[in-house]
């Protein structure tokens, strides 16, 4: 993702990022972290596009529930999650 107004948040828990690294340009808030987060930056939140995705959608789905409940508006969440993209990626270098 190129667009700087935007930031792409990994939700999965440290031993899932070591199965399955973390996409380019995210950053990881584990789940159950992520009311501390948002809490911490509720400011500049408000004014980024935020992107949540999960191992399989579930956290994903969620977390833009919870932002939903702190008025953050521009989120968004990667369905399916990172094995989805992976599962793309593979399918594309055959």
């Amino acid at each position: 993702l190129s667009d700087e107004n935007c930031q792409l948040i990994d939700l999965r828990e440290q031993s899932e990022i070591d199965n399955l690294p973390s996409l380019n340009n995210s950053i990881n808030v584990p789940y159950l972290n992520l009311h501390k987060y948002i809490n911490s930056k509720k400011e500049e939140l408000s004014k980024t596009k935020l992107i949540f995705y999960c191992a399989v959608g579930e956290r994903s789905a969620l977390a833009v529930q919870i932002c939903s409940s702190y008025n953050l508006k521009n989120v968004f969440h990667l369905m399916g999650g990172i094995k989805n993209i992976k599962k793309h990626q593979n399918k594309g270098k055959k």
